[in-house]
């Protein structure tokens, strides 16, 4: 009897306390992130204007244009951090029959400050007639999002 006592404490010390640590550490404290950090935990942008009726002075050899495409945007909602970086919310729809891509050169963002961009490395596959919601990232700016064309 005090065999099996032993075989089933050092059993439990070898398979199970680990497991159990494993688990804590991976799914414990509500399954937080442990890298986000209150600079660069993302927030929808605050106080943001009705978008789309500004007019920027931008000199039309630099102006980006969204490359003609199949989607249509049907929402968008800034969001940034306190390091900088500029991301929005946006959701599309697949107006084609077939499947598309959604790319970066089919999107452009307008800073507050005129200036504009394109999202970084944005390749997606979307489903014909598919509506689809994806985060995209701009980059990193002092000045805010305030018009997104497609």
């Amino acid at each position: 009897m005090l065999f099996k006592r032993q075989v089933l404490i050092i059993f439990l010390f070898i398979f199970i306390i680990p497991i159990i640590s494993f688990a804590s550490e991976k799914y414990g404290e509500g399954s937080k992130d442990k890298d986000v950090t209150e600079d660069n935990l993302l927030l929808f942008d605050e106080n943001t204007p009705r978008f789309g009726n500004f007019s920027f002075d931008i000199d039309e050899a630099k102006q980006l244009k969204p490359k003609k495409n199949d989607f249509k945007m049907l929402h968008f909602a800034p969001m940034s951090n306190k390091l900088g970086e500029r991301w929005v919310l946006i959701t599309v729809k697949n107006m084609s029959t077939g499947r598309r891509f959604l790319k970066s050169e089919y999107i452009v963002a307008t800073f507050v400050n005129g200036e504009q961009g394109n999202p970084v490395n944005l390749e997606e596959s979307v489903d014909g007639g598919e509506i689809f919601s994806k985060t995209i990232f701009f980059g990193i700016s002092k000045f805010p999002i305030v018009m997104l064309e497609m």
